[in-house]
């Protein structure tokens, strides 16, 4: 019983120390993104974030213009009501890209710090032999550095 749970246990740990990700044939990726993938999803997620935040500020700025208020100039109010809605929904919809275009801002600075975070190094791992024993070898690993 010992020697079968302990089998186990050893096929376990080799099977988590030495299995590697296995890439997709057609796309060639890996499921940890590298630095440069990082780098272009943080440009992207920038100009993403910069065309919501424009286009939302201008149609604030034209739901604004487009307002037209139920006082006349005398500050008697007037018996017909205007219909305001269109400049209504430009605004609120100017509000809800101005508030995406600053997530996705702020999710750009995030993937910028990642990217300059993660770091390759060697690193010194067992390796089975047919023989029976291990012996350790460098191979390069992919580190991510925690800044707080």
């Amino acid at each position: 019983m010992k020697t079968i749970l302990l089998s186990i246990v050893l096929l376990l740990f080799s099977t988590t120390a030495y299995c590697q990700v296995k890439l997709n044939s057609t796309t060639q990726d890996s499921l940890t993104p590298s630095q440069e993938q990082l780098l272009a999803e943080s440009k992207s997620q920038k100009r993403t974030g910069l065309i919501l935040l424009m286009g939302g500020i201008g149609l604030v700025i034209a739901g604004g213009a487009t307002y037209e208020p139920n006082i006349n100039a005398f500050g008697a109010a007037q018996f017909e009501e205007k219909d305001n809605t269109l400049p209504a929904v430009l605004a609120v919809a100017g509000l809800f890209s101005i508030i995406g275009g600053a997530v996705q801002l702020v999710t750009a600075k995030e993937s910028k710090k990642k990217a300059l975070s993660v770091f390759i190094h060697p690193e010194r791992v067992p390796v089975p032999h047919t023989k029976g024993y291990l012996t350790t070898d460098v191979a390069p690993t992919v580190g991510l550095q925690i800044t707080f």
